[in-house]
């Protein structure tokens, strides 16, 4: 619980205020990380159930960041869906 309290939380603040899908908003806490070619994201969650870490590392494509951070959030939402 300590680290995910200085951690932006999905939806709501830092660098993650942008995320929108249903499922991660106010769920995730993540930091994210990128330059010219790269995006990382990496953090916590939680479900009724258990607790999870996650890293997301997308490297090497010549998509702009807001590409990177779309098929990051795509990614998490699949994960966090299909459990």
């Amino acid at each position: 619980e300590t680290i995910t309290k200085g951690l932006p939380l999905a939806g709501i603040d830092g660098t993650l205020a942008w995320v929108n899908s249903p499922a991660l908003i106010g769920q995730v806490h993540a930091k994210t990380g990128s330059m010219t070619g790269v995006y990382n994201m990496a953090g916590f969650f939680s479900t009724l159930t258990s607790d999870y870490a996650f890293v997301i590392l997308i490297n090497g494509t010549p998509q702009k960041n807001k590409s990177y951070r779309k098929a990051a959030e795509k990614t998490l939402n699949t994960a966090i869906l299909s459990l």
